[in-house]
């Protein structure tokens, strides 16, 4: 059985290409080139944290903060 992974980033040296999985939203998405270092420090950063999962688990309740407080201003 395969398991799909909660959160992954992809990222191309050469093209400066990077794009983002969530589970939940079930696609990939395409990151600007203007985003590809944030994202590999990003990536550097979970790959060498004790605790990666903690990581993410952090970027995703930041995520909700954000996004409930947009549908709050909309």
């Amino acid at each position: 059985m395969n398991d799909v992974p909660d959160f992954a980033i992809l990222q191309n040296s050469r093209t400066k290409y990077s794009s983002i999985w969530v589970k939940e939203k079930g696609e990939w998405t395409d990151a600007t080139p203007e985003e590809y270092d944030i994202l590999g420090l990003l990536a550097k950063t979970i790959r060498t944290t004790p605790d990666p999962s903690e990581v993410v688990k952090m970027l995703a309740e930041e995520a909700r903060r954000i996004d409930d407080e947009k549908r709050k201003s909309d």
